[in-house]
């Protein structure tokens, strides 16, 4: 899982978004976000999936929090008062690619002139039980309006409503650089003092600043700890 495009300075001169982003891109919209529970697709082998106690869940993010991790484990107990130790270790082990997203989104914005749009995808799945959540790609059969034909996206009625409005929404992006059509709420363009993200579920509803006390909790955090 580590492949990974290379700065070797000819092909890509430079990185996209570090330290900023690319000058020659300053004039391509972007969409960016990520799925909710990311890790809920990586994890889902785990011996110890559903079971995991509060102890053992400590024991895994010690690793990764350090001597942050009573004040980023208790806000997130906060903000989820319903979650289960294994809900949490996904929650908190998903934020790397958000933090990622909005690293990007931001750098993007001030980079200008041409708008970012951010997404967060929150459709659950209920396959096998909810297991993989809304777990890393499972948004991609949504995009593409195949969901009859992945399994993994599970069985909802539903399903078909968010299919049809998400392949609406990137076909009017690649169409006119622009995600709004009439499927979805307005969509407005992100930047560090104003968080629009669309949430993708049913209903596609528009947030400012989701979950921001969750963001706030990694501020100081190295994305690449």
């Amino acid at each position: 899982m580590q492949l990974a495009p290379v700065v070797d300075g000819h092909y890509l001169p430079s990185h996209p978004f570090e330290p900023v982003a690319a000058p020659t891109a300053a004039d391509v919209p972007l969409i960016v976000g990520c799925n909710r529970d990311e890790n809920a697709t990586f994890v889902a082998t785990d011996p110890r999936r559903r079971r995991l106690t509060e102890e053992e869940l400590r024991q895994r993010l010690a690793p990764v929090l350090g001597d942050r991790l009573e004040s980023i484990l208790g806000v997130y107990k906060r903000s989820r008062p319903k979650a289960t130790p294994w809900d949490l270790l996904i929650g908190i082990t998903s934020e790397r690619e958000r933090r990622t997203a909005i690293q990007l989104a931001e750098r993007k914005a001030a980079g200008g002139p041409a708008p970012v749009y951010m997404y967060l995808f929150a459709y659950e799945s209920n396959f096998l039980g909810s297991l993989f959540k809304a777990g890393h790609g499972l948004e991609i059969a949504f995009v593409f309006d195949n969901t009859d034909d992945v399994p993994w996206v599970g069985d909802r009625p539903d399903r078909h409503d968010l299919a049809a409005a998400m392949s609406t929404t990137w076909a009017a992006f690649a169409r006119n650089g622009d995600p709004n059509n009439p499927k979805i709420p307005k969509w407005e363009s992100y930047s560090a003092n104003h968080r629009a993200t669309m949430i993708f579920d049913v209903p596609c509803r528009a947030e400012v600043d989701p979950a921001w006390e969750e963001r706030e909790a990694w501020k100081g955090m190295p994305l690449r700890r």
